[in-house]
């Protein structure tokens, strides 16, 4: 048997998928399963696939044995989540202002998410195996590089991904972080689905956001919990985050309805200059109580109509382009036409499967 190189391992898919919608417009993937404590789950979820497109993500499963019937449903990341569909915060628009133009914005924000992708790989390695080499951060980094084509030195990457290591290692320690399930894919009848970081166990303080205090131990005040964790690499916490988290909380519930969740946070390391990592209470900030006229919903069901109401084919991903032949200045020599979705992934799995 081939023994996979570290880098295989750990980045194969995410290079896989980069290259395959870049050479044919999609590419599609499924889900591992990542389950640490199956007592916990008690059920085991549908099988569910994720269909990436140029700047779109749906995920899907069968609603037949023969894998006949697709049901899409549209990533939480790029519906309510969206920060085209909430308000702009403040801490978004300093930034834009610290730019004379927006294409250095888009040129910084690709770079922020090229090393969240990089860091959440390892991050969610680390939670599965309970150990990761950090020498080994460099070489990865630079066939990170490499594999993805990034235009820009990204050597910077290999400190900050150790200290940002060792600040998550700090963190799972200091609250006996006990992993229930990892990168869990899902998907709920409301029509999203998502990837939830991390579900776990964890022990909590008693300040606001969970940290735990001396007194704490002292007193014997901690709380054991069930958790929810995103792990986030940029700075500060924006209101899409607790959406997702939301969605996220929603998702267990539907898939492993005797599970109780009782916390939903965002974890992030502090950065270069501290190891460890701060923790955001997101816990029912998207279920504040909003009023639209007589009618009484809460935050999340507001924007999630909203989202419905202004895509209503949502869990319809768009046709694929597909241009051959030839331009000829006698005679029209090409084709436009396209690709159903629907098609391609039925016809992946009668082939696959």
């Amino acid at each position: 048997m081939l023994e996979l190189s570290m880098f295989e391992a750990l980045f194969g898919e995410e290079t896989r998928i980069r290259n395959e919608i870049k050479d044919q417009g999609y590419s599609i993937t499924e889900a591992p399963l990542w389950i640490f404590d199956k007592n916990a789950l008690k059920i085991q979820p549908e099988p569910i696939f994720r269909l990436d497109l140029e700047g779109k993500r749906y995920y899907y499963k069968f609603l037949d044995r023969l894998k006949t019937e697709p049901i899409f449903y549209v990533s939480v990341g790029s519906s309510i989540a969206s920060l085209d569909l909430l308000p702009t915060g403040k801490g978004i628009l300093e930034y834009y202002a610290k730019h004379d133009r927006i294409e250095d914005v888009y040129r910084d924000i690709q770079r922020a998410a090229d090393y969240g992708i990089f860091f959440h790989i390892l991050a969610a390695q680390y939670c599965r195996d309970s150990y990761l080499i950090l020498d080994s951060v460099p070489e990865l980094a630079s066939q990170f590089k490499a594999r993805n084509q990034l235009d820009y030195d990204n050597r910077h990457w290999s400190n900050r991904a150790k200290r940002d290591l060792i600040a998550l290692d700090t963190w799972l320690k200091e609250h006996e972080v006990k992993p229930i399930a990892v990168e869990l894919m899902l998907a709920c009848e409301e029509g999203f689905a998502s990837a939830i970081d991390l579900v776990c166990e964890m022990t909590i303080g008693t300040s606001p956001n969970g940290k735990i205090y001396k007194k704490d131990i002292k007193n014997a005040e901690c709380e054991r919990v069930n958790a929810i964790v995103d792990f986030k690499t940029g700075k500060g916490f924006w209101e899409n985050n607790y959406y997702q988290l939301e969605a996220g909380r929603r998702l267990i519930k539907y898939n492993f309805p005797t599970l109780r969740i009782d916390k939903l946070y965002n974890v992030s390391p502090k950065g270069m200059t501290d190891l460890r990592c701060e923790m955001e209470d997101q816990t029912g900030k998207a279920l504040e109580k909003v009023v639209i006229g007589d009618f009484t919903t809460t935050l999340f069901d507001a924007y999630w109509g909203i989202y419905k109401t202004k895509f209503p084919d949502y869990n319809r991903p768009r046709y694929l382009t597909e241009i051959t032949g030839m331009v000829n200045f006698d005679s029209i020599e090409y084709k436009l036409g396209g690709k159903d979705p629907r098609d391609i992934v039925v016809q992946k799995h009668r082939k696959d499967y």
